[in-house]
């Protein structure tokens, strides 16, 4: 149970990485 938890955490984090990523380059361009 608590893995799947871990991973789920994992998944968000990486999933705000890229959106601030995205949020970046809009923000240059």
């Amino acid at each position: 149970m608590e893995n799947n938890v871990h991973d789920l955490f994992h998944a968000v984090s990486q999933a705000l990485v890229v959106e601030e990523k995205k949020f970046e380059r809009e923000q240059l361009s």
